[in-house]
């Protein structure tokens, strides 16, 4: 399924899942869920994924989508989120501190990016000094970046 966009009955779900974060609310509107906020979440995710991918095949990324169901050990007061985000990030053991490109819907309308999330201070530093380079209008990262 290619992306098409979002609807109506998506900002319509995500102002009814903050006002009425609870599960006889949330279960009467799942398949609204599914069809209007997960489906174009996951396309949209999917097409970006791919489009990523073709332009570096040799290099490995993940493509995470969020649940609405928050971490009940968290303890959280509402079930739910009332957003959902996807991120595209390396594949790599420490993944904090390399680039992650990010989207994220939420009831106010989105945001997206590119975030290097709670990287060290040393990490930083090396962004900061030049390891992205802007190349004919891309970026890309410099060898000590892909050896990294």
């Amino acid at each position: 399924m290619a992306f098409q966009g979002y609807t109506q009955e998506t900002v319509d779900f995500l102002w009814g899942i903050r006002f009425n974060n609870e599960r006889g609310w949330f279960m009467e509107h799942k398949q609204d869920y599914q069809e209007h906020l997960l489906a174009p979440t996951r396309a949209l995710a999917e097409q970006v994924y791919d489009a990523i991918h073709e332009m570096c095949p040799d290099d490995p990324f993940l493509l995470k989508l969020s649940r609405i169901y928050r971490d009940a050990r968290l303890h959280h007061p509402d079930p739910y989120k009332e957003s959902l985000w996807l991120c595209i990030r390396q594949d790599v053991e420490w993944w904090a501190e390399n680039p992650c490109l990010f989207f994220e819907i939420n009831p106010e309308g989105v945001s997206y990016g590119f975030t290097l999330w709670h990287p060290r201070t040393a990490a930083m530093e090396e962004f900061r000094d030049g390891t992205c380079v802007l190349i004919t209008g891309t970026y890309e990262y410099d060898e000590y970046a892909k050896t990294n």
